[in-house]
Formats: structure tokens, sequence, C-alpha cells
């Protein structure tokens, strides 16, 4: 068994408090690191499931448009169709309500 001087223990303390305190400051940095990537992620994949729920309405809003549109309506009765983008009206051009126009 090893046996400790008052005077090593106290060295030996030291150290072992020092050491500690180092794991502490570069943990902290890390898990900062950890962290925000992290936080960077959500807001990305947020951004983008949001940005791709948008681009499916527009193209359901004019499929339904296409639908509810006939050649008579399409060429003279509607008037600005418009769908909805961040809630923002967007003129849907009427070529793209004829039939056999693509989306």
């Amino acid at each position: 068994m090893l046996a400790f001087s008052t005077e090593s223990a106290k060295q030996f303390g030291l150290i072992a408090i020092l050491a500690v305190v180092a794991m502490g400051v570069l943990s902290a940095i890390i898990v900062r690191k950890i962290v925000g990537k992290i936080i960077s992620l959500v807001i990305t994949v947020a951004l983008a499931a949001t940005l791709w729920g948008q681009r499916s309405a527009i193209n359901d809003c004019v499929d339904k448009l296409k639908q509810s549109a006939t050649d008579a309506v399409t060429t003279t009765q509607l008037k600005d169709p418009t769908c909805s983008f961040f809630g923002t009206d967007i003129k849907v051009p009427i070529e793209k309500l004829q039939p056999g126009s693509g989306s």
C-alpha cells in the first residue's frame, strides 16, 4: 500500500483538482459545440420541412384549380387564380390550368 505524507496528499489533491477543472472546461467546450450543432441541425430540418410543406401546398392548390376548371372557365371566367405561399398570394398563370399543361 502507498503511504502518503501530508505534503504529497496536498500535491495530489491539487493536481486532481486541476485535472477535474481542466476536464470540466474541456467538456463544456465540447458540449457547447455539440449542442450548437444539434440546435443548428434542428433549425435546418424544421426550415426544410416547412419549405417542403409549402411546396406541397402549392402543388395541391394548382391540382385543385386544374380539377375545378374547365376550358371555358379557364379561358374566360377564372380571373387571377391564386395559391398561398407563406401567407402571400401567388398568381397561377391560366396556361398552367389548361388541360395538358404541366405543373
